[in-house]
């Protein structure tokens, strides 16, 4: 099976500030796993998080929309989440190298 192109939500009607995107413990977790993986699919993260899919699937949506993630399908239902190409996962992800 082969991957489809990136998507991206894009939904920039809805841009939230950066202490509401990046406040949750859950989000700078997922922001991690992908800083240091590159792509996992939602149950990899459910599963390295420890954490329940709709939590994970929320927050996974959430960065989609203020453009950070962007994801891929793979089969019918399986998302494979990466960082976006936009500015703002660029700064998201210097940020993450700078605080290691």
């Amino acid at each position: 099976m082969t991957l489809s192109p990136i998507k991206n939500t894009g939904n920039s009607d809805k841009q939230l500030e950066v202490e509401e995107v990046l406040c949750s413990r859950t989000t700078m977790k997922i922001l991690k796993a992908l800083k240091e993986r590159e792509r996992l699919n939602t149950s990899d993260i459910t599963r390295k998080l420890r954490s329940n899919f709709e939590a994970i699937a929320s927050r996974l949506k959430l960065l989609e929309e203020q453009e950070i993630l962007a994801h891929s399908n793979f089969g019918v239902r399986s998302h494979i989440y990466r960082f976006a190409e936009s500015s703002r996962a660029k700064a998201v992800q210097k940020l993450l190298e700078a605080w290691k």
